[in-house]
């Protein structure tokens, strides 16, 4: 049996990709002051060869480098190469993450990001990442374009700099030109056109229903016996072929949106878990219909809220998580890989 403290279960927090998550470590990032430079500044760049790649990315380290900003760079091992010998010896004062284990989960990628900011929260912070693209699911392209869109709720009003580089010549022409709706700025090219605010874009996104249940399916009843629900999706979850490594993740999260509903929801619903392709998805209603705000649990500041807090933990442990509003309640979905 997985046990799980009430509200909490942050031990079972696992380490996410790109750097370690010490439990407890929810600083909120700085906000502007009265004599703070900019407000958070969120861009695309979009290029064509490894060599504007390069010039840009390294003009954009330098700027920041140049005012002491921390800064911090994630990169696939041929970009970092090529970024590292255009910097020379100015490369030890910037941090480097590999992009394939940084850009692992929508939640997982935010929260490192956002420890970065926190631990440097008295300064201006220098931020540039290639989301990666290749090998991604309809689904998973569709949740990273709103992890794109969310950063500019997430850390609006903090002293940030955040370029995002796309590559024009191999991304599909879909994904580039979303990119002009997500992001606010598009590097040397001034305000994009097209940005639609996140709420905006969320909208636009679940415009169609969410997919039903394919296969078969196992419902357990949400209600105040929240240890009897861990323990039926503890082994549900074991017969449905969820690596053991991962069940912990599936049941800490199963709880906090239990939890939510139990609380502040209607006070009873339903987990349905059941498979999509390489994933376990366990889609837990809640009857009130009160929680449809895709955006809840993406932000930091939502570690002070009682319902974002526990949606902040779930977003971490989880692959994906959906949040739609549905005919008989709030539908509130959660992926875990399989692999």
């Amino acid at each position: 049996m997985i046990m799980v403290g009430p509200r909490s279960g942050l031990g079972h927090l696992p380490e996410p990709a790109g750097g370690g998550m010490p439990n407890g470590e929810q600083a909120p990032a700085s906000h502007l002051g009265p004599d703070d430079p900019r407000p958070f500044e969120h861009s695309a760049l979009v290029y064509r060869t490894p060599e504007e790649y390069v010039a840009r990315v390294v003009g954009f380290v330098r700027e920041g480098l140049a005012k002491g900003a921390p800064t911090l760079v994630v990169a696939s091992g041929e970009r970092r190469e090529a970024l590292c010998a255009e910097l020379g010896p100015a490369q030890s004062a910037v941090r480097f993450a590999d992009a394939d284990t940084w850009f692992h989960s929508p939640g997982r990628t935010l929260a490192a990001y956002h420890r970065f900011v926190a631990r440097h929260r008295r300064e201006v912070v220098h931020l540039c990442g290639e989301p990666v693209w290749r090998g991604r699911s309809p689904l998973e392209v569709r949740e990273w374009h709103r992890y794109e869109s969310v950063l500019n709720h997430a850390f609006s009003g903090l002293r940030v700099r955040l370029m995002c580089a796309y590559e024009s010549r191999t991304l599909g022409p879909e994904i580039v030109s979303t990119a002009r709706r997500t992001h606010p700025l598009l590097t040397g090219r001034g305000r994009s056109a097209h940005y639609l605010t996140p709420r905006e874009f969320s909208r636009e996104l679940d415009r169609e229903p969410p997919v039903e249940p394919t296969g078969p399916t196992a419902t357990f009843p949400v209600h105040d016996d929240l240890g009897g629900l861990r323990d039926r999706v503890e082994r549900q979850a074991a017969l449905m072929g969820l690596p053991g490594r991962r069940v912990p993740d599936l049941v800490l999260a199963v709880n906090e949106i239990a939890a939510n509903v139990v609380e502040h929801g209607a006070g009873r619903g339903a987990a349905t878990l059941w498979i999509d392709e390489d994933r376990l998805v366990c889609d837990v209603l809640d009857e009130a219909g009160r929680l449809t705000d895709p955006l809840t649990g993406y932000s930091p500041a939502d570690v002070l809220s009682v319902r974002g807090y526990g949606l902040w933990i779930t977003r971490q442990v989880c692959d994906l998580v959906e949040i739609r509003p549905v005919t008989d309640g709030s539908l509130i979905r959660l992926h875990v890989k399989l692999s």
